[in-house]
């Protein structure tokens, strides 16, 4: 086959897209997000926060790959560069990462009753993933973040008779786990239902739910984490 061929040949082979962004595509993903914050913002250093499975590949390391990075901001200006990134990387990236792998999603959530805090909360924990002189990404507060798996893991553990949904449940169950494990070391021990309850829009969680996480804590731990 000549030169010609071939090169015509791997043109047609068809990109496949990732399913999910790994850790070493993280650093790359944020590392880009810099570049276009430095662009629009050339004097100032922005804080986003981020949750989910974000945390679990690059804080965690319980996950090898999420689909995607939900990020939080007050700012609409910031969103608009955040999210905009993902237009602007290069061509080989572009077509194999994950469609809409950097959006706003976050926002959704922050606007929950209970929930109007959660920005300035998680900064003030200070769990930091990622900054470079232009931006400082940062984690949810865990225990907002827990409120969300728990109520996620419950809900597809009762549609567990489909393929999906035992998939979704499998990593919801996992993060929150290891959401509980850093809480309860932050905590000194156990935490209580009323506890969890009283955060965010945590109200609304059921005995049934929280003991579904707790069997799976007890199964890894051999100790129970809510009490």
């Amino acid at each position: 086959m000549s030169l010609i061929r071939k090169i015509k040949a791997i043109a047609h082979i068809p990109i496949t897209r990732k399913d999910g962004l790994e850790y070493k595509d993280m650093g790359k993903a944020f590392d880009h997000i810099s570049n276009e914050v430095q662009k629009r913002f050339p004097n100032q250093r922005i804080r986003i926060v981020v949750s989910g499975g974000t945390c679990a590949v690059l804080y965690f390391k319980s996950r090898e790959k999420t689909k995607d990075i939900d990020f939080l901001s007050l700012d609409p200006n910031i969103i608009e560069v955040v999210s905009g990134a993902q237009y602007t990387l290069p061509q080989d990236l572009r077509l194999r990462w994950p469609e809409n792998w950097v959006n706003a999603e976050m926002i959704g959530y922050a606007n929950m009753p209970g929930c109007e805090n959660l920005y300035g909360n998680s900064i003030r924990c200070n769990v930091i993933l990622y900054q470079s002189p232009w931006i400082v990404v940062y984690a949810a507060d865990w225990r907002f973040q827990l409120i969300g798996k728990i109520q996620r893991a419950y809900q597809m553990e009762l549609l567990s008779t489909h393929m999906q949904s035992i998939d979704r449940k499998g990593k919801d169950l996992q993060d929150a786990v290891a959401i509980l494990q850093e809480l309860v070391m932050q905590n000194g021990g156990p935490l209580t239902k009323n506890a969890i309850r009283s955060w965010y829009n945590g109200s609304a969680l059921e005995n049934d739910g929280l003991d579904f996480v707790n069997a799976a804590y007890y199964a890894r731990f051999s100790q129970h984490a809510i009490v």
